[in-house]
Formats: C-alpha cells, structure tokens, sequence
C-alpha cells in the first residue's frame, strides 16, 4: 500500500511538473509574438512619406465605396482626380436634364455619403457651376447651361470624398426653387436704366429662400446668393417667359446669373405682366 501512494505521489508531481513547463512555455510564445509585432509598427512609422499617402488614399477609398453601396451605385471606367475622386456614376450620383428645361439639369445625391464636387474637365463648365464642399446625401443641385455642352455634362464633374467641409462653412453651395406670386409694390417702372430696363425686387423670394437653406448668418450671404433661371407664368399656368439656354440668359442679364439683392433687369413687357414665377436660387459662399 505503501508503494502505490508514493508511486502516486511521484505521477503527480511529474503531471505538475510538466503543466508548468507548458504554461511557461506559453508564456515565452506570447513575449516572442509581441517582440515581433514591435518591428511591424516600427516599420509603418519609418515607410516614406509616398507610401503612407499611398495606403491613406487606398483606406478612403475603401471606406466611402462601402458607405455608397446602397443599390443605386453603377459602375464607371471614368478617370478620376485622385483616390478618394470618384465619377459620378461611381458616387451614386445623377446628373438629369429637368423635365422644365432641357438645358437645366439636376445633379442628385443618392448615397449615404457626403462629397466635395469638382469640375473634372480641362476648364469649368459653361455656365454657373455648383461648385460645393458639403454635398450632403439627398441634396439637389441646379446648373443651367447651353445646348452645345449637353452631350458632355455628364463628364463635367467628380465627387470626391475628401476635404469636406461642414455644412454652411466655406464652399458649401445650397439651392432651392422659389414660387411667388406677382407684386406690383415690387416692380418699379421709373428705376428704367439707360438701356431701357425695368427692376423687379426679389426680396419676398429671399425671404421664401431663407427658409430653405440653412447658413449661420443668412444675412452674411445674401451677397452670395444668385438667381441661374427663372420661369414667369400667367394666371392659367402657361409660360410667359424663360430664358431658353445660358446664352439667353446672358443676353438678359449680362451674365450667367443675377444677384438677388440686385433684383430682375428687365424689359418692361416681360416682367409686368405675369401671375406668379419660378426662381431657382444657389448660394455659392
């Protein structure tokens, strides 16, 4: 009896001998692991400035393809500007000619994601583009242009997913369309410039405008704030006046908008006589 228990007693001692071996052995493991994980850091820290951009640049990219993937995004072989730029048929982004007008398009965020919208041909497009900063899911931007350049719209802008800025901040561009319905207090037939025109006062469609948009100070953009096209109807509807591309526009207003603060310049015989009419407003700060 007496040689069973010790012949126990040295199993057992053995069984703990050997459990402690394996538990210092893992502990050795883990302190060669974490030894070789320090150089891998080191490594990131020490990799040359191109490369680090590099792996920036491939990480934005990745996250915002993940924020847009909402099953409205097709897919382009279009050019971008960098690795976060993306066209906007990558960006889940549409750009469509308005059933108002065929020269005035809607350009629609339809993603999750927030982009900063730039031009992406050789020089800006013709006409007053949305150049914006804060261009937030479900926002809608109005660009009015010219027939020659139809064909190439949807080649005039990228959205890119970096330098955003918040929204009302700098370069952040907000539009909404304005109805009002005629005042005669706010045509002024004796303000006739020399050149024969008449002044219509906008100040009730800033006033609709400012309830629209959201701006820290809107009196600070009011200067800021311009009129791209304009629809005046008469009582039953119909439309009496529309400037039928920019160029038309520009014959109007002597550019490719009018401020307005400044007010409506024009001809008597067509800013006297309408019912109510369709201003569409951009604030481009």
């Amino acid at each position: 009896m007496k040689k069973k228990i010790i012949a126990l007693l040295l199993v057992t001692a053995t069984l703990v001998s050997a459990c402690g071996a394996e538990e210092e052995t893992s502990k050795e493991d883990i302190e060669i692991n974490e030894t070789e994980e320090t150089p891998k850091a080191d490594s990131v820290s020490t990799t040359d400035d191109e490369e680090v951009a590099k792996t920036d640049g491939e990480e934005t990219a990745t996250s915002g393809d993940a924020t847009t993937t909402d099953g409205n995004m097709a897919t382009g072989g279009a050019l971008a500007v960098n690795d976060t730029g993306k066209t906007y048929e990558e960006a889940s982004v549409t750009i469509e000619q308005s059933d108002v007008n065929s020269n005035l398009w809607i350009i629609t965020n339809k993603s999750s994601a927030t982009y900063r919208v730039i031009t992406g041909g050789s020089q800006d497009p013709d006409g007053f583009w949305p150049r914006d900063s804060y261009f937030a899911p479900g926002e809608v931007l109005y660009y009015f242009t010219s027939p020659d350049e139809a064909e190439n719209v949807n080649d005039l802008f990228l959205f890119a997913e970096d330098d955003i800025s918040n929204m009302g901040e700098d370069y952040d561009t907000q539009c909404s369309v304005v109805t009002i319905s005629y005042d005669s207090s706010k045509y002024d037939e004796s303000a006739i410039y020399e050149r024969g025109y008449a002044l219509y006062s906008l100040d009730d469609v800033w006033d609709k405008y400012k309830l629209d948009v959201c701006y820290p100070n809107m009196e600070s953009v009011k200067d800021y704030t311009h009129v791209i096209y304009f629809r005046l109807f008469d009582a039953d509807g119909n439309v009496i006046y529309e400037p039928a591309d920019l160029e038309q526009f520009k014959d109007l207003a002597n550019r490719e908008y009018f401020d307005i603060w400044e007010g409506l310049l024009a001809d008597p015989s067509i800013i006297s006589n309408w019912d109510h009419a369709e201003f569409y407003i951009t604030t481009r700060t």
